[in-house]
């Protein structure tokens, strides 16, 4: 059997999805454990029980691995499209909202998480500003779709539709 340096067996894993997600969810172990400072590969690969080879299958440095994890962390998305899409009218859609993003400050599986990235975003805004906007557009998409199905239904009166979703973008 495959071991690691501290004597621990190694995974073999056959297929490719499979070992990205061990991958995924052993980052985000450490990373919940060790903060993003203490985040290192080696540790990564320590819980996920994977070599070196397996990491650089999927990514090519830590910061890939990172911005994965934020794509793959749509716990507080689904949280939030989850409660909108529950409600029934533009307004309720909008409180959903605001409820489900102040829920997720006190909800401990979704705010740390959230944390984590957080205290992170200017950095990782420098070299990663396109899976960053898709993060962002992905958990303001609820909020927009609530507000144009309120102007559709009359509900929400707009003069100026492009400064509305201007002003959404900024919350």
């Amino acid at each position: 059997p495959l071991r690691d340096q501290a004597g621990a067996r190694r995974r073999k894993v056959s297929d490719a999805r499979m070992e990205r997600l061990l991958l995924l969810d052993a980052a985000m172990r450490v990373l919940e454990r060790t903060g993003w400072w203490g985040f290192k590969v080696d540790s990564v690969l320590r819980q996920a029980r994977l070599s070196t080879r397996s990491f650089y299958r999927h990514f090519e440095k830590k910061n890939d691995l990172l911005v994965a994890l934020l794509a793959e962390i749509n716990g507080v998305t689904v949280h939030i499209e989850r409660l909108t899409a529950a409600a029934f009218t533009p307004t309720d859609k909008i409180t959903a909202y605001v409820t489900a993003i102040v829920d997720t400050a006190y909800r401990p599986d979704l705010a740390k998480r959230a944390a984590l990235f957080a205290t992170q975003w200017r950095e990782l805004q420098q070299h990663y500003p396109d899976a960053l906007r898709r993060c962002r557009a992905g958990l303001i998409a609820p909020l927009e779709n609530a507000i144009r199905a309120g102007q559709a239904t009359g509900d929400f009166r707009v003069e100026d539709s492009a400064r509305s979703e201007e002003h959404t973008s900024a919350l």
